[in-house]
């Protein structure tokens, strides 16, 4: 019986691999299909996950946020203007 160069039994229809990479090109001229976002069939389970490690939906709008955001504002350009400070003294030495 004679062998293909793969070491297989040539058959009428896969000779040396011919027919396997033509269904793969042919899988790739086709494309993908447009899928839509899959739905998170576990996202309440992740939400309960969540909520259990203390970690609730996240809400920038909340006064505690917003005293947090004003106060790095703040302490910001406190460091800006130390810095700045620091650079006219060290300039006019």
């Amino acid at each position: 019986m004679r062998r293909g160069s793969n070491g297989c039994a040539p058959r009428a229809c896969c000779r040396d691999g011919v027919l396997t990479m033509s269904i793969i090109l042919d899988a790739l001229r086709r494309g993908r299909e447009s899928q839509g976002p899959a739905p998170h069939p576990n996202a309440s389970q992740t939400d309960a996950v969540l909520q259990t490690l203390g970690y609730g939906p996240a809400n920038p709008t909340t006064p505690l946020n917003r005293v947090k955001r004003v106060l790095g504002y703040v302490a910001l350009a406190l460091v800006l203007a130390i810095v700045l400070w620091a650079t006219v003294i060290w300039l006019s030495l």
